[in-house]
């Protein structure tokens, strides 16, 4: 390998490691080639090749008039089509939770309306973050803001909350045999407020999904809710249909 070749390759590798760790975020331009020349100190011809390699793996697109535009790179909370509740919850055990705070609370009118419990009820509000590791990042990134609301029940589940690094309702079916048998989901788009952007480590106002669930068990009663919002960066719906 001569040593022009090598040294695009060298380029490309650490382009591709920015654009992976977020400080090249999806839907901005990369640095010009004259820009590239002058950072990296490569020639033109260097330059070009290293932006061909990354437009190759799918990572940038070259438009013209434009430049280089990085692609979706961020993980996606749909990786496929799900048709079965258990397919959802084994997704959900794929990314790690992090607990940042739990309280007992009674819905008021605005709890009731996001939940479908009753105002007045009491429960238990867990508040976190969802964690995933993007393809080609060794570093965990956050994917979605989390709120969980329990039925009041099930309250002594609190001390076990903060040491759990999967589902929510995973840990309430083992620990009580609760089987979810249906769940009810709500989708939006939303602009992502500043305090969730804050926690996600992007930019506020952008458009966002907000997904909201009901898990309804055996007796026809909620028993958990939750409300999930993720930058539509990192969101992607996929479904199948078959006549």
């Amino acid at each position: 390998m001569n040593s022009r070749t090598t040294r695009y390759a060298e380029v490309a590798v650490d382009l591709e490691r920015k654009i992976s760790s977020g400080d090249y975020a999806s839907g901005t331009l990369l640095p010009t080639e004259a820009a590239l020349c002058e950072s990296y100190g490569i020639s033109r011809f260097t330059a070009r090749a290293a932006l061909k390699s990354l437009a190759e793996k799918g990572l940038i697109e070259r438009r013209q008039g434009r430049g280089s535009v990085v692609l979706n790179t961020r993980p996606s909370v749909f990786r496929s089509a799900w048709s079965t509740i258990d397919e959802l919850l084994e997704h959900a055990e794929q990314v790690r939770v992090v607990i940042d705070a739990v309280a007992e609370v009674e819905a008021d009118e605005d709890t009731a309306e996001k939940t479908g419990f009753k105002i007045g009820q009491k429960l238990l509000h867990i508040k976190g973050l969802r964690y995933t590791v993007p393809e080609g990042c060794r570093a965990e990134t956050p994917l979605c803001t989390l709120d969980v609301w329990l039925h009041h029940a099930y309250s002594d589940l609190r001390e076990e909350l903060h040491s759990i690094t999967g589902s929510v309702i995973g840990l309430l079916e083992k620990r009580y045999g609760k089987q979810t048998v249906e769940v009810h989901q709500r989708i939006a788009a939303v602009l992502l407020p500043e305090d969730i952007a804050d926690c996600l480590g992007v930019d506020a106002g952008q458009a966002a999904l907000r997904l909201r669930r009901q898990f309804i068990n055996l007796d026809g009663e909620i028993f958990e809710a939750s409300e999930t919002v993720f930058p539509s960066s990192h969101f992607e719906y996929q479904m199948k249909m078959k006549r």
